[in-house]
């Protein structure tokens, strides 16, 4: 285990979801950075903007709305959502997983196709999400 300067173990907290900032510093980029902040920044970079964000799904309220709302478009459109029935499950002491495969239908045409994994630790009776992926098989486009 790793020792911060004070000599104190350091560790990883997954419950710790703080927001972080980053600051782009262009006098410090390689050039394989700034190839990387070019080609991938409109995807996943917010732009400066000196008015405040609008988080409208950011929060437990707006998260709920916003999938109650796109289950019922994906449902109103036809979209079926399959998990594989022998996924693998699994505990050991007060930490429980899942994995497996799924696949979206639509009209019965597989229209994606993926893997997940999710992770839950049993706190005080009962069990909470520790960490949830899904990733598709097709390349990105």
């Amino acid at each position: 285990m790793s020792e911060n300067k004070d000599g104190k173990p350091m560790f990883y907290d997954p419950t710790d979801r703080r927001i972080r900032s980053f600051v782009t510093r262009a006098g410090r980029l390689s050039t394989g950075q700034a190839r990387a902040l070019e080609t991938l920044g409109p995807q996943f970079c917010i732009p400066f903007a000196k008015e405040p964000l609008d988080f409208t799904v950011f929060g437990r309220a707006a998260i709920q709305a916003y999938f109650t709302k796109d289950i019922a478009a994906s449902h109103a459109a036809g979209v079926v959502f399959n998990l594989d029935p022998h996924t693998d499950v699994g505990v050991a002491g007060n930490t429980g997983w899942e994995s497996g495969t799924y696949t979206a239908t639509i009209k019965g045409t597989v229209v994606e196709s993926g893997k997940f994994l999710s992770v839950s630790r049993k706190q005080g009776g009962k069990w909470h999400y520790l960490r949830d992926t899904w990733n598709v098989d097709a390349p990105p486009k």
